[in-house]
C-alpha cells in the first residue's frame, strides 16, 4: 500500500510569485496547478497542446471552490492563463520560451510535468523517438523539448533569484522506475552518441522506454545542478509514486488487467501525488539540489548514478542536447 503523504506545511505562501506547470490542463499537472492556487500563487501559467482544452482548464481552476474561498479570504486575485505548447516539437518549445521571456518579468517556479508511455516506436516531429522527445497528446514526457525550455528560460529563472534574493525552483516530475533503464540490458557502444542510442530502433524496448525517459531526466537534472548553484536555483527531480491517472490507458490490452490490480493496490490519489510534487517544488530546500526526491528521501536515484560513469554520461548528454538545440535555432521553421 502507498505510504501516507505529509500535508503541505501551514504558512507556505506563493503570494507575489509566478509559476509555470507544463501539461497543466489535466491529471497531475492540473492538480499541481490547483494546489499552487490554494497557496496563493499570484500568477499561474499552464501549458496545453489544444487551445480549447487549455481554456477549459483555466476556467475550471478559476471556478474551484477552494481557490475562490482562498481568494476571498486573502484578497488574492491570481492571474491564471495558458500557453500553447506541443512537447512533440522543438519549434513549439522555442515559440513557448520566447513568449514567456517576452511576457513574464519574473519566474519563481517551473514544474516540468510527466506522462505515459506509448508502447510502440514512433518518431517525433523533430525526428527523435517520440517518448524521449515528448509525446504529442496531452500527456507530455519530460525529455528533449522540456530540456530546451529549461535551458532557454534559465536566464529568466536565475534573474528572478537575484531580484528576490532567494532561490528560484525547477522541478522535473520523474519516476522510481528510472532504475529499470535499457543500459543494463543493451550497453551503449562507445562509438554511439546518447541521442542516437535512444533513437535506435534496435535498442528500443517498449517496456523500458518510459523508464529510459525518466533515467535521462535524472541525468539531466544532476548535470544542470553541477552548473547552477543551489543558492540561485534549486533543481530537483521528484517521483509522485503510482498515481491513478491515465497510467493504464496506453498499455497493451493483455496487460490492462494486471495494471488495474497494481494501480488499485499501490496507487495514490491525484491530490496526494500532486502534493509530493508541490513539496519538491516549494517546500524542500537546497539539500534536494540535483537530487531524486521520493517520499521523504532525497538521494541520487538509480545505482547507475553512484558509479564512475554517471558524470561522463551527464556531460555527454548535456553537450549533445545543446548541439541539438543549436541546430533548431540555426534552422528555424518558417
Amino acid at each position: 500500500m502507498p505510504e501516507n503523504i505529509p500535508l503541505t506545511p501551514k504558512g507556505i505562501s506563493l503570494a507575489g510569485k509566478t509559476a509555470i506547470v507544463t501539461g497543466g490542463n489535466k491529471g497531475l499537472g492540473f492538480e499541481v496547478a490547483r494546489q499552487f492556487l490554494h497557496l496563493n500563487v499570484s500568477r499561474l501559467i499552464i501549458t496545453a497542446r489544444d487551445e480549447a482544452k487549455g481554456s477549459a482548464a483555466v476556467a475550471a481552476l478559476k471556478a474551484d471552490p477552494v481557490v475562490i474561498a482562498a481568494c476571498a479570504r486573502d484578497g488574492n486575485n491570481p492571474k491564471v492563463e495558458f500557453c500553447l505548447l506541443d512537447l512533440n516539437d522543438y519549434h513549439s518549445g522555442v515559440l513557448f520560451s520566447r513568449k514567456i521571456k517576452a511576457e513574464v518579468s519574473e519566474l519563481h517556479i517551473l514544474v516540468l510535468n510527466a506522462g505515459v508511455n506509448i508502447f510502440e516506436y514512433q518518431t517525433s516531429k523533430s525526428g527523435h523517438e517520440k517518448v524521449m522527445q515528448g509525446k504529442s497528446t496531452s500527456h507530455p514526457l519530460n525529455c528533449y523539448t522540456n530540456f530546451l525550455i529549461v535551458i532557454n528560460l534559465s536566464s529568466l529563472i536565475r534573474g528572478t533569484s537575484k531580484k528576490c534574493n532567494a532561490p528560484s525552483r525547477i522541478t522535473f516530475v520523474g519516476s522510481f522506475s528510472h532504475d529499470q533503464h535499457s543500459l543494463d540490458e543493451v550497453p551503449m557502444p562507445a562509438s554511439q552518441s546518447i541521442l542516437d542510442y535512444y533513437d535506435d530502433k534496435n535498442v528500443y524496448r517498449r517496456f523500458r522506454r518510459y523508464q529510459d525517459s525518466k533515467f535521462v531526466v535524472n541525468a539531466f537534472v544532476q548535470q544542470m545542478s553541477r552548473m547552477i548553484m543551489s543558492n540561485d536555483v534549486i533543481i530537483n527531480n521528484v517521483c509522485p509514486g503510482v498515481v491513478e491517472t491515465s497510467l493504464n490507458q496506453t498499455v497493451p490490452l493483455w496487460l490492462k488487467p494486471f495494471m488495474w490490480v497494481y494501480i488499485k493496490m499501490y496507487s495514490r490519489t491525484l491530490h496526494e501525488g500532486a502534493r509530493i510534487i508541490v513539496k519538491a517544488a516549494v517546500v524542500v530546500g537546497q539539500e534536494s539540489h540535483g537530487a531524486f526526491v521520493q517520499n521523504d528521501q532525497t538521494d541520487l536515484g538509480a545505482p547507475f548514478f553512484y558509479g564512475k560513469g554517471a558524470r561522463r554520461f551527464g556531460w555527454e548528454l548535456w553537450n549533445e542536447v545543446i548541439d541539438d538545440i543549436e541546430q533548431v535555432f540555426a534552422h528555424p521553421r518558417v
